[in-house]
């Protein structure tokens, strides 16, 4: 006969992963004809602290981290400490949002962003229109007919050439027929050395036109090195003239630099600064270098004379003079820039438009010359006047200012 373990063979149970296989011998396991199995293990809770060998060698009461198991002097920790999966943890949707405060902080911060470039694009818009309805509509329209009639040939000579000017010289001569007293001019175009001119020869009183070939004299010196411009001068009673400025009431003995004599002798037309400088630069030398720039053999000769022409030519040098030493030169441009222009030249040229000019007035004469940068070309002119009044001779300067400009627009 079989017996019951033979006929009945007992079945596998499951065993945990986490413990290893154990054997059983055939004496444990056989009581009464009966297979006896060891107790199984319950099966660890998914996240519970699972229990290895050493857990379970420990001496039963004892938790580790206990007062029992802790060690001598480490005292316990306020709080468990918190698993790698709960630290890892994204933080939620609600954590993430930004205060109430922040988000208006921002949205302040846009509304002034909007305000400032809307501010900025109504600003250039603003300066456009201003551009266009001032000279730049003028400016723009008149080089555009200048390009239309460079390139279609229907203008005849090309513009700024000897030619186009023997135009510009009728069309003056003709308006300064019409006026009372007497005019003469000269003028230069500094780029292609095309000239005009009516009476360019005809001697006028110089005035405060004098002082031009000694400035230029002084500051060419300056950019050689001779002189500084901080060098000083003592005022003496023989250069005491009378007229405008203010150096001449000045105690003797007052020291001046050569910047400020000359920024006196141009700006403020002060004769007594004027004399101070020729005395510093030596009558001879001013002399000479006014021959070399074109003038007459005597230009510091009594009384001073000036022709327009001489004029244009101490401009074309000073211009080329600023183009090799434009630092050393830019106080010299600076001064003649802040020249009063009392509505003259200045006046009938668009506005805007750069000029450097110089002023000579004396009873019944009255004289302007200066450089002008034109949209054409940079161009130097000088119109002298008289037996007018200031009133006629600015008038008819400012008129001949804008002939000028309406030429170098259109070329005609």
């Amino acid at each position: 006969m079989y017996s019951d373990f033979q006929k009945f063979p007992p079945k596998k149970h499951k065993r945990s992963k986490l413990e290893p296989k154990k054997k059983v011998s055939s004496a444990q396991g056989l009581t009464s004809g009966r297979l006896s199995l060891p107790p199984r293990e319950p099966i660890p809770e998914p996240g519970a602290r699972r229990r290895t060998g050493t857990d379970r060698n420990r001496t039963p009461g004892r938790v580790p981290g206990g007062a029992a198991g802790r060690a001598p002097g480490k005292k316990p920790s306020a709080k468990p400490r918190a698993s790698a999966k709960r630290r890892t943890r994204p933080k939620s949707a609600a954590a993430n949002r930004r205060p109430a405060s922040f988000r208006r902080y921002r949205l302040r911060r846009l509304r002034w962003g909007r305000l400032v470039f809307v501010a900025l694009l109504a600003t250039a818009f603003g300066y456009g229109v201003y551009w266009l309805t001032g000279p730049g509509w003028t400016l723009l329209m008149g080089r555009l007919r200048g390009d239309i009639s460079q390139a279609t040939g229907a203008n005849g000579p090309l513009p700024y050439t000897s030619g186009a000017y023997a135009l510009l010289d009728q069309r003056i001569g003709a308006y300064l027929a019409t006026q009372p007293g007497q005019y003469a001019l000269a003028g230069q175009d500094l780029s292609t050395g095309a000239s005009f001119g009516i009476g360019q020869s005809t001697g006028f009183s110089a005035a405060q036109t004098i002082a031009l070939p000694v400035v230029i004299d002084l500051f060419n010196q300056m950019a050689n090195g001779s002189l500084k411009a901080t060098a000083t001068v003592a005022l003496t009673a023989r250069d005491v003239a009378p007229g405008p400025g203010f150096i001449g009431a000045m105690p003797a003995g007052s020291r001046f630099s050569l910047d400020q004599l000359a920024r006196a002798a141009l700006v403020n037309s002060d004769a007594t600064a004027l004399n101070m400088l020729i005395r510093t630069l030596g009558q001879g030398q001013v002399n000479n270098f006014a021959a070399a720039m074109g003038g007459g053999p005597s230009a510091l000769a009594r009384p001073y004379r000036v022709t327009p022409l001489e004029l244009t030519r101490y401009l074309a040098y000073l211009y080329t003079m600023d183009n090799a030493h434009p630092r050393a030169l830019a106080p010299l441009m600076k001064d003649l820039a802040q020249v009063p222009s009392e509505g003259r030249l200045a006046a009938g040229f668009p506005k805007g438009t750069q000029i450097a000019h110089i002023v000579g007035d004396w009873p019944h004469e009255f004289h302007d010359a200066a450089i002008v940068w034109t949209i054409g070309h940079p161009l130097a002119l000088a119109v002298c006047s008289a037996g007018v009044t200031q009133a006629a001779a600015a008038k008819v300067e400012s008129h001949i200012a804008h002939m000028v400009a309406q030429f170098e627009l259109t070329g005609e």
